[in-house]
């Protein structure tokens, strides 16, 4: 046979290449999806700390520690990366009580959940001049003076809470499903032009 002998080095290099640039690129994708579902997170499904008042769907992050607790992870190069937060109180407002097995319940004899009367950060037994009281309908409150005659409900005491589902992050995700799909076929496809250059 005439002709020129065609070794496997030539094809190796091309698929090494394209590998690589693909890696490269894939990871950039990755970086780039997750940033999507922080900013649309961090947005557009929670409220920013500092307002108590409760949102339909949307987490309300009254000291804004557990927003500040999500965060990325990943590093240049890696294919693939998380956001999320650490934090187990993530989890129930996200999938609910049912998530961790059934209601919260306190350690002692009841939950103190704060009104927007209440100080930020600020344990119930830390709070000068509150006292027990029981509404109309027999509901523990902790209320503080403000007057002869008046008060104002400062927490509202619970032997128990269940939490519904509120799922902020996966809102996040199904927001961002169509840029983040079109931001990894622009890395393959760039990836593939490189290596054919």
């Amino acid at each position: 046979m005439i002709g020129i002998k065609a070794g496997t080095s030539a094809i190796e290099k091309f698929a090494a290449d394209a590998v690589k640039h693909m890696k490269k690129e894939v990871a950039l994708g990755v970086r780039d999806s997750l940033v999507l579902i922080e900013k649309r997170h961090k947005e557009k499904e929670t409220n920013k700390g500092g307002d108590a008042r409760a949102v339909a769907k949307k987490w309300t992050s009254r000291t804004g520690e557990l927003r500040k607790s999500f965060h990325r992870d990943w590093k240049p190069g890696q294919l693939v990366g998380a956001y999320g937060s650490d934090q187990v109180r993530a989890l129930v407002i996200e999938k609910g009580t049912e998530a961790t097995g059934g209601p919260i319940k306190p350690k002692g004899t009841y939950l103190a959940i704060p009104t927007k009367n209440a100080p930020k950060k600020v344990w119930p037994r830390y709070v000068d001049n509150l006292f027990f009281i029981k509404s109309k309908k027999g509901n523990p409150l902790l209320v503080k003076s403000t007057g002869k005659d008046s008060f104002m409900v400062m927490y509202i005491l619970k032997k128990e809470v269940e939490l519904k589902p509120r799922p902020a992050l996966d809102r996040a995700i199904k927001a961002t499903e169509k840029p983040r799909h079109d931001r990894m076929m622009k890395a393959v496809d760039r990836a593939l032009g490189e290596t054919n250059a």
